[in-house]
């Protein structure tokens, strides 16, 4: 017997023991144990996964070997984080917990010569990312909200369902209720979902579809709020696909109204679709020289200018001429490209913007920052390097959510 086969036969007893452990609690934090423990626990987990009627181990089986197959990608299981303060402000707080997690967030509703925000006590060990930030938000009453970039708010806390696993936090931000008059009948009632998605750096996903999807909605009277499916459309619709560089997203979607004595939701079940990078190529533009060219795939970039900064807003934009076959033009979309900013000052943002016109395509990229930025505040952006992912080929996967037991207003 080798060292390696010694190794895994000495700790297989400890791994099954730890599998059956998380798999007997089966909630979604024991999972996200579950997933860490990787490919070392898959064959110990994969017949409790055909027994559970919940499908929550079948996921975790499935989160095991995709992101071990999808490292090579820029999938990275979240990292974990501790936090221990007492009667510390909160701003202190999250600005050591991004530093430690590595992660930006817009801080720019603090004012750091006040060091504002309440005083906390919290002592969390071994979390993933969301989960602590999430605990520090609700022992600071800080909303965690989306603008450009994920920003913390201490002045709009709202104790809204939240699902967190992994690299994401789904949270159910309300439910809208609409009553329409219809002269020809009785008035109708329909209902509207409100959801965030949070993704965090190691998240991997290049893009998601702009429209989360209901599996499963029922009250606590047992009445399915699902609306009848709309006909296919002839061809089938795309995805909307949007790009994931600003690492949030939101969307509505509409339901029927819950029964009239119904107090909560008993169930909401749903789906995010995300996009992977299959095939694609690194296009790395050092030095903002124009003139610089890059090719890939049929497509040559050409960087023609670096537009001066927006001193109101601190933002730039980079621009690019793009040439190649007449097919290869017409196919070419936003989708295709994410960019990745360095500045002088830190990392940046990109968002991809593909325009034609007479001259031909052009592709803008407007870069907006990804440091902490504080009330008041707004730096100029010097953008020192671009890097142009070209995708060629996206891999599709559902990224599913789930909540129980939640209260109507």
């Amino acid at each position: 017997m080798n060292l390696l086969a010694l190794l895994l036969a000495l700790q297989a007893p400890d791994t099954a023991a730890r599998v059956r452990e998380l798999a007997a609690k089966a909630d979604w934090a024991a999972l996200d144990d579950l997933v860490d423990l990787g490919p070392a626990a898959a064959a110990h987990l994969e017949p409790l996964a055909k027994d559970d009627k919940t499908g929550r181990l079948a996921c975790a089986l499935d989160q095991i070997r995709f992101e071990e197959r999808m490292k090579p990608r820029g999938v990275r299981p979240p990292k974990r984080i501790s936090v221990k303060c007492e009667n510390k402000k909160s701003f202190g707080v999250f600005t050591d917990l991004l530093r430690d997690a590595g992660e930006s967030f817009d801080l720019s509703a603090y004012d750091p010569d006040d060091q504002p925000g309440a005083e906390i006590t919290l002592d969390l060990k071994g979390q993933t990312f969301w989960r602590a930030i999430d605990a520090v938000c609700a022992e600071a009453r800080t909303r965690i909200d989306f603008y450009s970039s994920p920003s913390l708010d201490p002045d709009d806390w709202r104790d809204a369902p939240r699902f967190i696993f992994r690299n994401f936090l789904v949270r159910l931000d309300g439910m809208q209720m609409r009553r329409t008059v219809n002269f020809r009948g009785p008035p109708t009632s329909t209902a509207t979902f409100d959801f965030y998605v949070f993704a965090d750096s190691g998240a991997g996903a290049l893009h998601y579809d702009s429209d989360v999807r209901i599996d499963a909605a029922e009250d606590d009277q047992g009445r399915s709020l699902l609306l009848p499916p709309e006909p296919p459309s002839d061809p089938p619709a795309e995805p909307g696909w949007t790009s994931f560089t600003t690492d949030a997203m939101a969307s509505s979607v509409p339901i029927a109204a819950p029964a009239k004595d119904a107090k909560a939701l008993r169930l909401v079940r749903g789906r995010v679709l995300l996009a992977y990078a299959k095939k694609d190529h690194r296009l790395a533009f050092d030095r903002m020289d124009a003139g610089t060219t890059c090719e890939a795939a049929g497509l040559k970039f050409e960087l023609l200018a670096l537009e001066q900064p927006d001193r109101r807003f601190g933002t730039s934009s980079v621009r690019f001429r793009v040439t190649g076959a007449e097919e290869k033009l017409k196919a070419f979309t936003d989708a295709q490209v994410v960019p990745r900013v360095q500045l002088e000052e830190g990392s940046g943002t990109g968002t991809a913007a593909v325009s034609r016109s007479k001259d031909g395509v052009e592709l803008r990229v407007h870069v907006g920052e990804r440091q902490h930025m504080w009330a008041g505040e707004r730096r100029k952006l010097v953008v020192k390097s671009v890097e142009l992912q070209l995708i060629e080929e996206l891999e599709v996967r559902p990224f599913e959510f789930e909540f129980r037991d939640v209260k109507l207003p």
